[in-house]
């Protein structure tokens, strides 16, 4: 009697190698010890493994499927790309965050489950393994892999926030606030002025919501739609009726010149 063939699966199927944070560990040091350009004998120093491994060229594969590192091929040198520059040489923490977002979105099912909780809360692991299964098409025994594999690389792209409550919500931009967390914020922002009523910056995962500034105001960072910032400034004291009377005025002059 014949035996009954196993069924494989393809690399491409299965998770990358290192999460998120871990490829970027390596190319900061690949930055960092060498300006961004390494051989493969100096890559294997920094990552740990033999050239001649299978860990060391799925890494370097993982490194190249997160988009931070190109190669000409098998033994040429690993050089950062543009992103994997943004990454550990950012001029601002925003230039990182989206270069963060960047990789974390070039894994195509992370990508597809991103799109699907964008802006809401983690599902629990029942529908989660099946979200991964019936969405992404997953085989069954690699769903639970890909999970922690997911739950891994988007904290490291600061794609979560953690809630009061303990579940996670994935943010729709990496360290902005939602909409819903800006109100939350915004409301008790006023009660945590000093007695000379300045404010110390208040923020939430790596976003900031609340900057104390010169004579008297305070910054607020507010999530629009698209993934768009809205900058706000108002003086330390401010009050609902202060709130309401500005809402009324910007009701004014920019929906009345919307419908000219």
């Amino acid at each position: 009697m014949a035996k009954k063939k196993r069924a494989t699966v393809g690399y491409g199927v299965k998770p990358p190698y290192i999460h998120l944070g871990d490829a970027i560990e390596i190319i900061k040091r690949v930055y960092e010890d060498a300006g961004g350009s390494v051989s493969e004998d100096e890559l294997s120093s920094i990552v740990g493994n033999s050239v001649g491994s299978s860990s060391f060229r799925m890494k370097v594969q993982a490194l190249k499927s997160y988009g931070v590192v190109t190669q000409e091929g098998a033994g040429k040198r690993v050089i950062l790309s543009d992103p994997g520059r943004r990454l550990v040489a950012a001029l601002t923490p925003e230039e990182r965050a989206l270069a963060q977002k960047e990789s974390f979105l070039r894994i195509d099912t992370y990508r597809k489950l991103y799109e699907l909780w964008a802006g809401k809360i983690l599902p629990a692991e029942e529908f989660f393994l099946n979200a991964l299964r019936e969405h992404c098409k997953i085989p069954q025994q690699l769903t639970k892999a890909w999970m922690e594999s997911f739950s891994h690389s988007g904290k490291a792209a600061g794609l979560f926030q953690e809630r009061p409550d303990g579940k996670i919500q994935i943010r729709i931009e990496p360290g902005v606030l939602t909409s819903k967390e800006s109100a939350k914020e915004l409301s008790g922002s006023s009660k945590n002025q000093g007695a000379n009523g300045s404010t110390a910056a208040q923020t939430t995962g790596s976003g900031t919501l609340v900057k104390p500034l010169p004579g008297g105001l305070e910054r607020f960072h507010i999530p629009l739609l698209e993934g768009r910032l809205a900058v706000v400034e108002l003086p330390h004291g401010w009050t609902e009726a202060d709130i309401a009377k500005m809402l009324q005025i910007m009701k004014v002059m920019f929906l009345w010149e919307k419908e000219k």
